[in-house]
């Protein structure tokens, strides 16, 4: 077995103003965390309230496909790992 680095990417959106955005398939690992204080952010048309984080992991030989993300007023946290 050999030894896999992943590149973590941290980025954090949103803050009050609407934002769109996406994540392009091909991760290993995905965090969405709702840090703000509204209930109207989106993962895939899904809402995330305050407080709730969503976690995805593809396992060792997989990969996730695409998530499109909206803030709305509030403000994500999110966590990628790439190779």
């Amino acid at each position: 077995m050999s030894n896999i680095t992943y590149t973590p990417i941290i980025q954090r959106e949103g803050s009050g103003t609407n934002k769109t955005g996406f994540i392009e398939a091909g991760a290993f690992s995905v965090s969405i965390a709702n840090v703000g204080n509204q209930d109207d952010a989106q993962v895939n048309d899904i809402q995330l309230k305050k407080t709730e984080t969503l976690s995805f992991n593809a396992g060792e030989e997989n990969t996730l496909g695409r998530f499109e993300w909206e803030t709305g007023t509030s403000e994500l946290l999110i966590i990628i790992l790439r190779k």
